[in-house]
């Protein structure tokens, strides 16, 4: 069958919402991913700039 005309059988709304749906499954995991990750690299900086100040 051809995606097409098997998209033109549903109902817009429910297209629509799908579409956001699919679209919503795959952003929401990268932006966390990204927000962890920079996250990671702010600990990583506060680290090294923790061991230089170290009292002698």
């Amino acid at each position: 069958m051809d995606d097409k005309k098997f998209l033109e059988k549903i109902n817009p709304e429910r297209r629509e919402f799908l579409e956001k749906l699919t679209i919503g499954a795959f952003a929401i995991p990268t932006v966390i991913s990204v927000m962890m990750l920079n996250q990671k690299l702010n600990l990583s900086t506060a680290n090294a700039a923790s061991n230089d100040a170290v009292p002698g």
